[in-house]
């Protein structure tokens, strides 16, 4: 069965209208027909990646701004493989070709903790992201509009649109089974939705390992947001804690639906830095359903997420499949000694201790 893939088209006629009405009007300003096609088509593409990397970084800059702004710390921005970052109290760059932003390509991290996570310091922090995108492309509008050379009015005219896509992008509420962005978050901010644990979670756990997830987070009475994907995220954190405990019955419970909700959807687009569902959809056929035909089929067809992602939980997956399927210790050994080399600067702390402990046990059982 083909899994559905995420597509909404209420975010692509707004943009084409849009992106028309800005092209119209641009259009007018720009004597196109002077310039080769043989010029004007580079000339375009170029200037659609340089837009694109320069309003991602204006993005991430919005979010830090607001955030710090709001009362936070500045940690770092990372950007596709670049890294900018606050160390002894002055900005440091870093270039790291292993380094990945985000799915999206940009992250920018604030030192937020479960004393200072406040509603409306989020929605500030959340804002500027799409708030900066705006007036960027509001001041490029400007040059457009002024200017003479027609190269930089149509780089002006390209970063405008890309501008206005990313703020509606980002800051727009989809009714989709798991779009999960900005603007998402911001409404579940202000309704008070379960999407909130799911973001306290997020942002508050670093140093937290499974079993150490406040219960308040985990179990609430809050309403469903408008993502499916925010509940089956939250069972997901619920099987980590019960796993961790030891509580495998509820574990085995908790992890129903993100398997129900693997089986529908092509998730590509949730692949994080922390986890991906598939992971441990791996793990739990092998490990606790003990189903290796099951596990063997689940590894073949997820095969290039499972190996591809950047997650931290990909060490066990790997590791369990050598050790189990394989049967290969040593190459199991040689997996856990580099995917822990690789993971451990990552900020996730807790996870990777939980990781550390789960496969160090299974090495030693097998």
């Amino acid at each position: 069965m083909n899994k559905k893939k995420y597509s909404t088209v209420m975010p692509i006629v707004i943009i084409t209208i849009m992106s028309f009405f800005i092209g119209a009007y641009t259009g007018k300003l720009l004597k196109v027909k002077d310039i080769s096609p043989f010029i004007l088509f580079p000339v375009v593409i170029v200037s659609i990646f340089i837009s694109l990397f320069i309003q991602v970084i204006i993005h991430e800059i919005g979010h830090a701004i607001l955030g710090i702004i709001a009362g936070y710390e500045f940690k770092e921005i990372k950007i596709l493989n670049f890294k900018i970052f606050k160390k002894d109290g002055k900005l440091k760059f870093e270039k790291n070709n292993e380094l990945k932003g985000s799915a999206y390509g940009g992250q920018t991290v604030l030192n937020i903790t479960k004393d200072n996570f406040e509603k409306t310091k989020m929605i500030k922090l959340l804002v500027g992201g799409g708030l900066f995108n705006v007036i960027f492309s509001i001041i490029t509008f400007v040059i457009a509009m002024f200017v003479e050379n027609q190269y930089i009015k149509i780089f002006c005219s390209i970063n405008v649109i890309i501008g206005i896509y990313l703020f509606i992008m980002n800051l727009m509420i989809f009714k989709s089974k798991y779009l999960i962005n900005d603007g998402y978050w911001i409404y579940s901010l202000i309704k008070d939705t379960n999407g909130v644990s799911l973001l306290e979670i997020d942002v508050v756990s670093d140093d937290l390992e499974p079993k150490d997830f406040d219960k308040n987070y985990l179990y609430n009475d809050k309403i469903d947001g408008v993502s499916e994907y925010c509940n089956v995220a939250m069972d997901y954190y619920r099987y980590l804690n019960n796993l961790d405990l030891g509580d495998i019955d509820s574990a085995k419970k908790s992890i129903e639906n993100v398997i129900s909700f693997d089986k529908k959807y092509d998730i590509t687009p949730l692949v994080g830095n922390m986890f991906t569902f598939t992971h441990d959809i791996f793990y739990y056929y092998l490990i606790i359903e003990k189903d290796l035909e099951k596990a063997k089929t689940y590894y073949n067809v997820n095969k290039n997420m499972i190996k591809s992602s950047d997650a931290i939980t990909k060490a066990r997956a790997l590791v369990s499949y050598e050790l189990l399927i394989e049967n290969d210790k040593e190459a199991a050994m040689s997996i856990y000694e580099s995917e822990m080399k690789r993971i451990e600067d990552r900020k996730e702390q807790g996870m990777i201790r939980f990781e550390k402990k789960t496969i160090e046990s299974l090495l030693n059982l097998y």
